[in-house]
């Protein structure tokens, strides 16, 4: 009986496992060697082929991706260069786009805050649906956002602007209406005087906010007009086109700054009141 074993596709006879002798002294005998076909090099072939081709594909579209992706900046000297991508960089454009999101949110309250103010100066609303009004803002967009500011993770280093837009939030503009509404409904000269110290402190503040944005948007060579020319006159017009202040004389004015009179018929004082 023989015994047959493959080495690497070369069949090897041995010798007859009934005569022992001759099995010991038998050398194992190559029948055949087997070679790949032409049809199988061809296919070999053909196969590198489509997985050299599949590869240049891939990285040329990752050269696309990248150019698409990339952004660029003009640097002082008109050259337009490519903005950094470094993990830094990638982490400050995330803290950029939550901050940036919710400073326009502070604009709007802002905006809206500055259409009550000149509506009332006006006496185009009155005092007790103005006192409504604040508190509407109040409770419908200050407390909403808030708490979503606080669960928002910047980092370390863009903390500070952070911090600014909560102080605006929880004290500049919290103050300001809490105070407002108060001296509104009860004809309380001292709560009105005490909001506008707020309502400039809130002035203040947001002019620290937009400073450091700023920077920020200067260290990651973001060029973003639309957000940076925003003026509060031209988005209260934009909203309301009939909150246009006017003067003593009837004649409309420019100056955002109100003056609401609270006379002597529903206060002890006849007091007039700048914010």
């Amino acid at each position: 009986m023989k015994k047959q074993k493959n080495y690497d596709n070369e069949i090897v006879v041995l010798g007859d496992s009934s005569n022992p002798e001759q099995s010991q002294n038998a050398e194992p005998k190559i029948s055949a060697v087997a070679t790949p076909s032409k049809h199988t090099v061809r296919k070999n072939g053909s196969m590198f082929v489509k997985v050299l081709l599949i590869l240049c594909i891939v990285y040329v579209l990752y050269l696309i991706l990248g150019i698409l992706t990339t952004e660029f900046y003009t640097d002082r000297d008109g050259k337009k260069k490519a903005v950094k991508g470094d993990i830094e960089t990638l982490e400050d454009r995330e803290d950029y786009d939550n901050l940036t999101d919710y400073i326009s949110q502070v604009r709007d309250i802002i905006r809206d805050i500055t259409i009550i103010d000149i509506k009332t100066a006006n006496e185009e609303t009155s005092y007790g649906q103005a006192a409504v009004q604040y508190e509407a803002i109040l409770n419908d967009q200050v407390d909403l956002i808030i708490p979503r500011l606080k669960t928002v993770n910047v980092q370390t280093r863009n903390e500070h602007i952070k911090q600014d837009i909560q102080v605006i939030l929880s004290n500049d503009i919290a103050f300001y209406l809490q105070l407002m509404v108060k001296g509104l409904k009860a004809q309380d000269m001292t709560s009105v005087n005490e909001a506008v110290k707020w309502k400039e402190s809130m002035m203040q503040t947001y002019g620290s906010i937009d400073k450091n944005i700023r920077e920020l948007a200067e260290k990651l060579h973001r060029e973003e007009s639309d957000f940076f020319n925003w003026e509060l006159e031209k988005a209260v017009t934009n909203k309301d086109k009939t909150a246009i202040l006017k003067s003593n004389d009837d004649s409309s004015t420019n100056d955002f700054s109100s003056e609401i009179s609270l006379d002597s018929s529903n206060s002890e004082n006849d007091s007039s009141v700048v914010f």
